[in-house]
């Protein structure tokens, strides 16, 4: 499997070693910057999966940051995750940076591991390296493609859902993860009957052969398991 490459610009090199172990851990290849110029010049020459980016830099802010980042055609479609010690600063990430993620440094990393997967799986799909066995998504048409051949055609929600449990496959997945990533709603929500019928309509428009490798388990939540999972 690919080693997924992360490029962390911070010049807080206390913080920056902790959540660098931390992700190595995970199995990320982390390389460093603790300016703005040098972290735009290294997303240039390494070509990033992700960058986690410091709000406040002493050469320049992160916007200005991110916005030279996006200005790369070789990397203008990274996603870049904000990370501040300031938790108003939300807002003003998303709206006037338009990155894709906001990390709050108090807040747990597991909640960091997870905005990262999320992104990483957006990127699958864009790059079509989202498979499995015999299955194949089309992220740009929201297809299902099977021994290539498109075999379903699925709404933004049955999709989102499809990927989620794709990618962990064969695990499954909990309906609160389900919850924030698919509704992109507090995964503290009840949603399981919103969930049954969302599984429900995306194994119909699967097909028998594929949509009985959906899976549900009480207590434990949803699963994609494929042929090649028997033997797992």
């Amino acid at each position: 499997m690919h080693q997924r490459t992360l490029l962390l610009i911070d010049d807080d090199r206390v913080w920056s070693g902790v959540i660098a172990r931390c992700l190595q851990e995970l199995g990320y290849k982390v390389i460093f910057a603790d300016t703005c110029a040098a972290g735009v010049k290294a997303a240039r020459e390494a070509c990033p999966d992700c960058v986690l980016l410091d709000f406040n830099l002493p050469d320049m802010d992160g916007c200005k940051a991110a916005f030279a980042i996006r200005k790369d055609v070789k990397v203008r479609k990274t996603p870049i995750i904000m990370a501040s010690n300031d938790e108003s600063k939300e807002f003003e990430a998303y709206q006037h940076c338009q990155v894709d993620g906001f990390y709050f440094k108090m807040w747990p990393l597991e909640r960091l591991k997870g905005q990262l997967e999320l992104l990483l799986l957006r990127v699958d799909m864009e790059r079509g390296n989202l498979s499995r066995g015999d299955i194949r998504l089309d992220g740009v048409r929201l297809r299902v493609i099977k021994d290539s051949q498109p075999i379903a055609e699925l709404s933004a929600d049955q999709f989102k859902m499809f990927s989620l449990i794709m990618t962990k496959a064969p695990e499954f997945v909990t309906e609160a993860d389900i919850t924030s990533y698919v509704f992109d709603e507090d995964p503290a929500t009840d949603k399981t009957d919103a969930i049954k019928m969302l599984a429900y309509r995306l194994r119909k428009n699967l097909g028998a052969v594929v949509g009985e490798r959906i899976k549900c388990a009480r207590g434990r939540g949803w699963a994609y398991q494929g042929p090649e999972d028997s033997a797992e």
